[in-house]
């Protein structure tokens, strides 16, 4: 008896997957003009072993997002294509006006707010890119 009760759970379990409880879903967003707010830690990244000569010495602000998002394809644009389960974001900020002390990068949750974009060149180091327009520290996810 527990062979077969066994043997049928395993064949359900095979003919009808379950979708993993631990994936983590995705947040739907669009591209501009749609404005959106998306929260994380923000860490900094050098353009690499070869930068082109205007990224030389630079640092690019990331934000790694609290919760994956997803963004359509922008309907006829061939730049503006789907991306799913995005986890870092590259952030077009201007760094005079968001001043940020060293020891916040990769501690303090932000909230940036602007208008996303796909990564169409050399200067942009994930497929998705935000202008931003508002950048603001977040309060600490409480401990659990």
């Amino acid at each position: 008896m527990k062979s077969a009760l066994l043997k049928a759970l395993l064949l359900a379990t095979i003919a009808f997957p379950w979708p993993s409880l631990a994936a983590e879903t995705s947040n739907p967003v669009s591209y501009e003009p749609a404005v959106v707010t998306l929260s994380g830690t923000i860490f900094e990244e050098g353009y690499g072993d070869d930068p082109s000569t205007s990224d030389r010495g630079k640092r690019a602000w990331i934000l790694r997002l609290d919760r994956p998002i997803s963004v359509p394809a922008k309907p006829g644009d061939e730049i503006d294509i789907e991306e799913k389960n995005v986890k870092e974001v590259h952030l077009n900020v201007d760094h005079a006006r968001y001043p940020t002390p060293k020891g916040g990068f990769g501690k303090t949750r932000f909230t940036a707010t602007g208008a996303l974009y796909h990564g169409h060149n050399i200067h942009h180091l994930r497929p998705i890119v935000m202008r931003v327009s508002d950048l603001k520290t977040f309060p600490a996810k409480a401990k659990r």
